[in-house]
């Protein structure tokens, strides 16, 4: 029953996410970019552990923070490589357009509800992984564990910073270790070792590593709900990773 009713809220989330993204010219001439169903399904357990609000606010909150990463993930599309035909030039510009676009609802959403100080936190979280993603472009000699922290806050600061305004630190954790790890394993699965002008030196050690870590942070989470942990133990626990340590679902929707 728990697992059922985070499926439907999943599946209604999207739904909602979808609509808010349709616009006649855009839809024509931008695809829509995908929506990330485990920072979905992250937000929504995080959420969840709010007990003094309501699950419109939470509904509200995910559908805002969803909207902010599918415009991040927009302008990260966006080459700065020299185009010389119209039509590419033109779907360039276009692409930066959504984007834009994508953002502005996320204001015009929270600021509907009066979510004032979310929209700040959104604000924030935006401004701390555009400065990472400019200090990794800029910045070529970094070391790995640096070049890593960057690459993990702008994975992660969108949901830490909303775990931090509702006082959910150990969520904070979590949701940089598994945000990473996804990026780690989608790197290694497109064979792309460059990211942001750096070089991921030997992944598969930058892996195991973060694994580790998610195994140690997820055990201090007091509350999450089933298809979360399922999800985990599906990231955890490949053929290769076998031993890893059983998720205890203790969350009751």
């Amino acid at each position: 029953m728990e697992k059922a009713s985070t499926v439907g809220k999943l599946e209604q989330l999207k739904h909602d996410i979808v609509g808010q993204l349709e616009h006649i010219y855009i839809d024509k001439n931008v695809a829509l970019p995908d929506i990330d169903n485990d920072r979905l399904l992250l937000l929504l357990s995080l959420l969840q552990n709010v007990k003094e609000t309501t699950d419109e606010k939470r509904h509200n909150i995910i559908v805002a923070a969803m909207l902010v990463q599918l415009a991040l993930d927009t302008h990260e599309a966006v080459t700065n490589e020299r185009l010389t035909a119209s039509s590419s030039i033109r779907e360039r510009q276009l692409t930066v357009l959504a984007g834009d676009f994508y953002s502005g609802l996320y204001y015009r959403l929270l600021s509907h509800v009066n979510e004032i100080p979310l929209i700040n936190v959104l604000a924030q979280a935006i401004k701390d992984i555009n400065e990472n993603k400019i200090k990794l472009y800029e910045k070529k000699e970094l070391t790995q564990t640096v070049f890593m922290t960057s690459l993990m806050n702008i994975e992660a600061s969108l949901v830490t910073m909303i775990a931090d305004y509702f006082h959910l630190p150990n969520w904070k954790a979590v949701a940089s270790d598994f945000l990473l790890l996804k990026r780690l394993l989608q790197q290694k699965s497109d064979q792309q070792l460059i990211v942001f002008g750096h070089q991921i030196t030997d992944i598969d050690k930058q892996i195991e590593m973060t694994m580790e870590k998610l195994r140690s942070s997820i055990q201090v989470v007091s509350q999450t709900n089933k298809v979360f942990l399922e999800r985990l133990n599906s990231l955890l626990s490949p053929s290769k990773h076998a031993d890893a340590l059983p998720l205890r679902c203790t969350y009751d929707a």
